[in-house]
């Protein structure tokens, strides 16, 4: 885990998040300089950790030139991508892509 990697001395990098739709997620972030909490649930109970990986939230349609800054910076060494089901558009019938779905054009 990234956590764990950070909390033993590696503290001269983290995580940026990006969103490329909703500000939601930086916005619940900021307040509380990007530090959550991970429950972790089992038949013995519920483990408490609080992750602080994520240095800060980019969101994309408010500064994509300053997203694509991050990402193109020299001193990043990684770019993670997830891709949900909502970022796939195919026809059902088919299961091929829909190129003309008009979740392409947002």
């Amino acid at each position: 885990m990234i956590d764990d990697l950070l909390a033993g001395g590696a503290t001269d990098w983290g995580i940026v998040g990006a969103s490329l739709r909703s500000p939601e997620t930086r916005d619940a972030l900021a307040p509380q300089d990007c530090l959550y909490t991970l429950a972790v649930r089992s038949g013995a109970g519920t483990d408490h950790r609080i992750i602080g990986s994520v240095l800060a939230c980019e969101v994309a349609n408010e500064k994509p030139a300053h997203l694509i800054a991050r990402l193109t910076d020299p001193a990043t060494r990684i770019v993670s991508l997830t891709v949900t089901e909502k970022g796939y558009c195919h026809t059902p019938q088919t299961g091929d892509l829909d190129e003309t779905s008009s979740r392409h054009r947002s």
